[in-house]
């Protein structure tokens, strides 16, 4: 017997199951032939022939040739004699009852061995599909968690949104309360100064006397100035980089002689004569109500402002930043309390200002009649 299969050329192990082939003496696998052990077993019991497929293949051609048409009448005898001679096997190959036989016993065989390959196939279609939903099923876990797992970020973005627009609003309503709460910082401050002058234009020499100075411009203004009216007086040091003398600083004890102090140097053209320095050009000398540093520059930004809207003043008054637009008397002067109100009102201007543009443009463009 063959020592390898037919089919798969590889050898067979003690125990596997090997058919051979009934005309060729080919031996397989079962397993290799599509040969259910039913199948096999059925064989060995009933002592069957099996035929590989080449061998059945020529079985039936050589029965449908054998069933061909029939002979004349004249042939009988040889034919007859032709049996004869064949001996017993060769009834048997001609006998139409065996040959039904087998052919009925070769198609079973090849039902049978379609259906195992069919069962197989099924079977291992079967596994895939398995595999396949088991698959689709982890997919549509996985998707599951992850829509879960979106919808839980979507509500975390939301409550964070939701939070974050709350804290907009907080620091919106913070960033208002503390500007008032400079605004009145500032405006405090401002009072606590409601007594002081402040004298620009004074040269300065090394051996001054800053209160004698003072009353010598009081002379000048007409206001005589005594000791006890003036708390402290003192000059700031100077801008190097301008060569500027330094502002005399006055802090009277009473506002009403601030006042009266101020309402006559205002009243007077106050020049370096009056101190008597006599010699190089009578620079003047000013007096004006001491700001703060935010009043400084508010002042400064202020007097910016008028120049690029066309306002006639701008000027501080008892502490406070004033802006008017014309001389009218019915025009009010606007308070200026901050920078955001000045960029306010930049805005507002600025619109006007480019609408009254549009017009003049659209006027100019229209056909005289």
């Amino acid at each position: 017997m063959a020592n390898k299969c037919s089919e798969c050329n590889l050898g067979f192990a003690n125990n596997a199951y090997r058919v051979a082939c009934g005309s060729c003496a080919s031996v397989s696998h079962t397993k290799c032939v599509n040969l259910t052990k039913e199948d096999y077993l059925f064989l060995k019991k009933d002592d069957k022939s099996w035929y590989c497929e080449s061998c059945a293949k020529k079985r039936r051609l050589s029965r449908v040739v054998g069933d061909g048409p029939a002979q004349s009448p004249g042939s009988s005898s040889a034919g007859k004699a032709a049996k004869a001679g064949a001996g017993d096997s060769g009834d048997d190959i001609h006998n139409p009852y065996l040959s039904l036989l087998e052919i009925m016993e070769e198609i079973r065989s090849e039902v049978r061995r379609s259906n195992a390959s069919v069962r197989k196939e099924i079977e291992e279609f079967k596994v895939e599909v398995k595999d396949m939903t088991d698959n689709l099923n982890r997919y549509s876990d996985r998707l599951e968690d992850n829509i879960t797992a979106i919808d839980t970020l979507k509500r975390s973005v939301d409550c964070l949104s939701t939070k974050i627009e709350d804290l907009k609003d907080q620091s919106n309503i913070t960033s208002k309360e503390l500007g008032e709460m400079k605004i009145r910082f500032n405006e405090v401050e401002q009072q606590m100064k409601e007594n002081t002058l402040e004298i620009v234009g004074v040269p300065f020499e090394k051996t001054e006397n800053v209160l004698e100075l003072v009353k010598t411009i009081g002379q000048a203004v007409d206001f005589e100035v005594a000791e006890q009216m003036v708390s402290d007086c003192f000059r700031t040091r100077g801008n190097p980089a301008s060569k500027l003398p330094g502002i005399i600083v006055v802090d009277f004890v009473r506002k009403l002689d601030k006042k009266a102090f101020y309402a006559a140097a205002k009243s007077a053209n106050l020049t370096v004569r009056a101190l008597g320095i006599l010699t190089g050009e009578p620079s003047k000398i000013y007096v004006n109500n001491s700001l703060t540093y935010a009043n400084r520059k508010l002042l400064s930004a202020a007097k910016q402002f008028k120049i690029d809207y066309g306002f006639r003043f701008a000027w501080a008054s008892n502490g406070r930043i004033m802006l008017k637009k014309s001389e009218i008397r019915s025009d009010p002067a606007i308070v200026i309390r901050s920078s955001e109100q000045l960029r306010e009102l930049s805005g507002r201007f600025s619109q006007q200002k480019s609408g009254n543009a549009a017009a003049a443009t659209n006027a100019s463009a229209r056909p005289h009649e």
